[in-house]
């Protein structure tokens, strides 16, 4: 193999108009890693003290801040950033409700390149050459890129096809790509490393920091003219001038409602799909309806409720999880523990494990509800695109929910977390951390989308029977359930709405705020069960007991909440519809989640709301006397006792068995 690694040699590149970023790339990276290691709080408090008007302002003082995209989809410069970098533009990095900017500095400085190329930029590159034909206007002959951890990151080399089958293996792993996808990468990861170090110098600067790590650049900065002729997009291609720049919003409404149906995503390629030409389509694995899955959590958690009210032992290893993962077990970041106080703590484990099923329950039963609002909304664009951006926003909330529950399940007898002494989550759990810097503690489930196939890899040549006595059962399972919020989340933003912040968050609002009212009853629960009964398993009434005093302190029983919920959520959407289609609009601005009433008068309406309802019973309650009775089956009729005892003598057990004949099992078979 040949190795095009020289300074001399990426230079004559760039001049010549071919490319060469490998040792930009990694420089531009240490320094910006030495900027965030040494000056993250200083940028930090910098950047919010900063409103969006000073924001935009701090932005434009790039060298090509002029240029920078207004938003996303925008078209500059031929639309190449949008395609290559769509997260760099005025709109999302100003944005003074959100952090998107310092998230990128931290997402770019702290994890190693091969890192960020795994989990993020070659994914990215691979889905963006599939919906937006993004490719490199060059060919290259036998030439390739090395990704892997070490100085030599980013390295072309010349393979002859004869030598292919040696190095099989790189190509397997992804650490080996056709020259035109690698050279992309590093465009991608050039072009936003020198941009955030330039932009850290700016806010430094302004902060009145003088000793900034700087290193003098020998090549000329990524320039946006070299870069929109040497990478080409459906949006910049001359071949490609007739093809619209962004879709309308019914297209876009279209193209999600069809994806509803069958969706894909980039799935594993060995290396044959490797070394194909750019210009090919990558061959993608389906993912699963989400309409499926989303109808089959609702079933399973449907039927998980039924367990814990009618099986006492199931609930009681329920409630002691919860009570030996509970937060305030985690030492904070002096070693200090919160002292234990046993029956408070007890009954508040009983609280969270009520409280988690049945949130559970009500967001899958809201998602399939929304479902069968799609299906009945016909050809109505608007009613359609507001379901569509509310579900995509459920559907991540459950992805949220399942993740808190994984960090509370791993935090047990593990040494690995700190929580946050007075400081606390967004729904009043004591906030917990990863100990160090971890490189992305934000995953997104797109991002997860790579992580979950990484564990299965693990999952096929690991010894798991040994490898699963590390991991807590519950956390196991957990993972599983995270697995396919993930696939629910990426199927319904392939193609459509992404989880909005601005947009349809009443039910996101209100869960959040009727979690933290949950979690504030629990200095002031009572009784609910001591710490003695917990460990001899005895449990016998504390469902009864605690949802006595949910309704008593909150207004109503802990199911009638949730279903509650549900309920103002749908009359939040009917609103949003009503507003947006009076005043005409197609992409519809977000109507305000208006505050809630105060506490006590909010209590009252709830009660005087439980005098009037048609039933004493709700489909989300978890009590035993609630729970509507499961019908017993039919008692079935033989009609061929033959069958029955060949069937019988083939898998009885509880007695000597006589042999089955061929004919017998065959006659068996048909009358089955």
């Amino acid at each position: 193999m040949s190795a095009y690694n020289s300074r001399r040699y990426n230079n004559a590149n760039r001049r010549s108009g071919q490319i060469g970023n490998r040792i930009q790339v990694q420089e531009e990276h240490e320094t910006l890693r030495k900027k965030w290691d040494m000056h993250e709080g200083r940028l930090q408090k910098h950047w919010d003290s900063l409103n969006q008007d000073q924001r935009r302002e701090c932005i434009l003082k790039l060298a090509d801040g002029q240029n920078i995209p207004r938003h996303p989809e925008a078209s500059t410069h031929g639309g190449v950033l949008s395609s290559l970098v769509p997260e760099w533009n005025l709109r999302d990095l100003s944005d003074p409700e959100e952090d998107c900017l310092l998230d990128m500095m931290a997402n770019r400085a702290i994890p190693d390149l091969i890192d960020q190329y795994k989990l993020n930029d070659k994914t990215f590159i691979e889905r963006r050459m599939e919906t937006h034909e993004l490719r490199v206007n060059q060919s290259f002959r036998d030439a390739y890129i090395m990704f892997i951890d070490s100085d030599q990151y980013g390295q072309a080399v010349q393979i002859p096809r004869s030598k292919m089958a040696e190095i099989e293996w790189a190509f397997r792993f992804g650490n080996m790509l056709p020259k035109g996808i690698g050279e992309m990468i590093l465009c991608r990861q050039l072009f936003l490393l020198q941009r955030l170090n330039d932009f850290a110098n700016i806010i430094l600067g302004d902060a009145g920091v003088t000793n900034i790590p700087r290193k003098r650049r020998e090549v000329d900065q990524l320039d946006l003219a070299w870069l929109t002729r040497t990478i080409l997009s459906n949006k910049n291609s001359t071949q490609l001038a007739n093809t619209p720049v962004a879709p309308t919003a019914d297209e876009a409404v279209d193209a999600l409602e069809q994806g509803i149906q069958m969706l894909q995503v980039p799935g594993s390629r060995g290396a044959a799909s490797q070394i194909r030409p750019a210009a090919k389509k990558i061959k993608e694995e389906p993912l699963p309806d989400p309409k499926d899955l989303i109808r089959d959590r609702e079933i399973a958690h449907e039927a998980y409720l039924d367990s814990l009210a009618s099986q006492p032992g199931m609930l009681a290893r329920e409630v002691a999880a919860f009570f030996s993962s509970r937060p305030e077990l985690i030492a904070d970041e002096k070693g200090r523990s919160l002292p234990l106080k046993a029956d408070m703590h007890a009954s508040g484990a009983v609280l969270d494990a009520a409280q988690s099923a049945i949130k559970a329950a009500a967001i899958s039963s809201y998602a399939d509800q929304l479902l069968g609002r799609l299906e009945d909304a016909g050809s109505d664009k608007l009613r359609r695109s507001i379901i569509l951006q509310e579900l995509s926003n459920v559907a991540h909330l459950d992805y949220v929910r399942l993740q808190s529950l994984l960090k509370r399940q791993l935090t047990r007898d593990s040494k690995l977390f700190k929580r946050m002494s007075n400081a606390v989550d967004a729904v009043g759990n004591p906030n917990i951390k990863l100990k160090g810097k971890p490189q992305d503690p934000e995953t997104t489930p797109q991002k997860a989308h790579g992580c979950i196939g990484e564990l299965f890899k693990l999952y096929h040549k690991t010894n798991f029977e040994k490898y699963g006595e590390t991991l807590p059962r519950d956390a196991f399972e957990t993972m599983g359930l995270l697995s396919l919020s993930a696939a629910v989340n990426l199927s319904l933003a392939q193609k459509g709405p992404v989880p909005s912040r601005k947009k349809a968050q009443f039910f996101v609002t209100r869960a959040q705020e009727l979690e933290a009212e949950l979690n504030r009853l629990k200095a002031d629960l009572g009784p609910v069960l001591t710490k003695k009964a917990l460990d001899d398993g005895h449990i016998d009434g504390a469902l009864e007991r605690l949802d006595e005093i949910v309704a008593e302190k909150v207004g109503a029983r802990l199911g009638f909440l949730y279903e509650d919920l549900i309920q103002d959520s749908f009359s939040y959407l009917d609103k949003q519809y009503d507003h947006a289609k009076a005043n005409g609009e197609t992409d519809w601005t977000a109507l305000p989640v208006e505050p809630q009433e105060v506490y006590e008068e909010l209590v009252e309406s709830r009660k005087q709301k439980n005098k009037s309802r048609s039933s004493s019973r709700s489909q989300l309650d978890i009590l035993p006397s609630a729970r509507e009775s499961v019908p017993a089956p039919p008692p079935i009729e033989v009609e061929y006792e033959s069958m029955v005892e060949t069937f019988q003598n083939l898998i009885g057990k509880s007695e000597s068995r006589e042999a089955v004949g061929w004919a017998a099992f065959n006659l068996a078979m048909k009358e089955l």
